[in-house]
């Protein structure tokens, strides 16, 4: 089973420091997408990246791959990869549950 997680963009948050640097992103909200075939989790979270120190680059020339690089440097390897982990185990939850069928012939259990 292939699972494959894209990570997009919501909404970036940005404030004016002192000096050239105007919109600098202090926060990213962020969606992770992992999906295999039909089935598709949704995951959300919003990450503080911190202040560009001399790496500053202007707002309007931003890329989406540029600030989910930023995110995930800012998380770190260890956070992301609960992040994905958790995604994929509600994916395979999913898959797990369309497998449970019940014989037509008996009333499905009930919950209690």
């Amino acid at each position: 089973m292939q699972i494959n997680h894209t990570w997009t963009v919501q909404t970036i948050y940005t404030r004016n420091i002192e000096g050239d640097a105007a919109d600098v992103v202090t926060a990213v909200e962020y969606l992770i997408t992992t999906a295999s075939g039909d089935l598709t989790v949704i995951t959300a979270g919003t990450q503080f990246v911190g202040l560009p120190g001399d790496a500053f680059k202007a707002y309007t020339e931003l890329t989406e791959a540029e600030v989910v690089a930023w995110v995930w440097a800012a998380m770190g390897e260890q956070r992301r990869w609960e992040l994905e982990t958790r995604a994929a185990q509600r994916l395979l939850d999913q898959v797990q549950a369309a497998a449970v069928k019940f014989v037509p012939w008996l009333p499905e259990p009930t919950g209690g």
